[in-house]
């Protein structure tokens, strides 16, 4: 099943077994890319904390403390999305995946196609989002 037989379907055949399969198909991929990702991360956090102690001049630890921070913010991104991701695989197997965990709402075809691992509606992850600015949370 391709993007476009999945949004042909009737909206009745909601996360029906072919959606929930392309979808569980979807996650595992995006899961083992951001797993490889990560792994290419850590070795580059790695190479940079090796350059950042070993390093002779003071611009050469620069260099290499610039590489570690960007290197330690991705880091932090990909292991939450992965995170994400082996959520919402666990929302597949227990029957929950499509469906907002606050409101119980569908979340669309549209939306988890861009980002398939959401786990709200559209109007509860902008009530989050608007908490989490008003509290400067992240």
């Amino acid at each position: 099943m391709n993007k476009e037989e999945l949004l042909a379907m009737s909206s009745d055949e909601y996360m029906n077994d072919k959606q929930l399969n392309f979808f569980k198909n979807l996650l595992n991929k995006e899961l083992t890319q951001n797993k490889n990702l990560l792994s290419s991360i850590l070795n580059e956090t790695l190479d940079a904390e090796t350059l950042n102690t070993t390093a002779a001049d003071q611009m050469d630890r620069m260099v290499g403390l610039n590489a570690l921070t960007k290197a330690t913010s991705e880091n932090q991104r990909l292991t939450k999305q992965i995170k994400a991701i082996e959520l919402a695989l666990k929302r597949i197997e227990e029957g929950e995946y499509g469906y907002c965990l606050n409101t119980g709402d569908e979340i669309g075809l549209k939306r988890l196609l861009l980002c398939p691992e959401a786990p709200f509606c559209v109007e509860e992850q902008e009530l989050l989002e608007k908490r989490q600015k008003q509290y400067n949370f992240k």
